[in-house]
């Protein structure tokens, strides 16, 4: 009887070391994969940055056309001697401080019973900066500011008797200005500031 336990319990040593080497030297066990995440591709430019310069070169375009506006219907009426104070204020071509001193300078202009020979000509105009959210689609209260060399050389101011009233002067002149935005769309020159450089 004792023969016997060892017998199987030998027998039982042997199926269990099978068993391990079975485990050690069998199937290959599936490791698990480790996981590769894709590489992310390199950064594009904001949509929203995109729109926006979009949006302010579309202002500025605006505003560009709403000065050319403003100097063309002032030489209209200044060459004809009278104010276009009143257009231009009442369609909003102008605001602010600008209007102010545009009605006194109009005024003062008619007073004397003088008349434009000529026009100003805008030589160059840039693109300064912008104020506002250009993603905002009501421009009220947004400014767009340009530099501009406007030439004076083929305008005058003549008196009733013929004679000049400008004394003097460069015939270019750099000026900062700024047009604004109005509820109802349109841009109005509000800021105007002779720079000391030359153009």
């Amino acid at each position: 009887m004792t023969r016997k336990i060892k017998r199987l319990a030998g027998l039982a040593a042997v199926v269990v070391l099978g068993l391990a080497l079975a485990a050690c030297q069998g199937e290959p066990v599936e490791m698990p994969t480790p996981s590769v995440e894709a590489a992310s591709p390199s950064p594009s430019p904001s949509p929203s940055a995109d729109r926006a310069e979009e949006a302010i070169a579309e202002r500025a375009a605006a505003a560009e056309k709403s000065y050319r506006e403003y100097l063309k219907i002032s030489a209209k009426y200044a060459q004809k001697g009278e104010s276009p104070f009143w257009e231009l204020n009442d369609n909003h071509y102008i605001a602010g401080d600008v209007a102010e001193a545009q009605q006194q300078s109009w005024e003062s202009f008619e007073l004397l019973e003088q008349k434009w020979v000529g026009a100003p000509s805008i030589e160059s105009i840039e693109f300064a900066h912008f104020e506002g959210n250009p993603l905002r689609e009501e421009i009220t209260g947004q400014r767009v500011h340009f530099r501009v060399c406007l030439d004076n050389s083929k305008r005058d101011i003549v008196n009733p008797d013929g004679s000049s009233a400008i004394l003097g002067g460069a015939e270019r002149v750099l000026l900062n200005i700024a047009l604004q935005g109005q509820p109802g769309g349109q841009w109005s020159f509000v800021k105007s500031e002779v720079s000391n450089e030359g153009c």
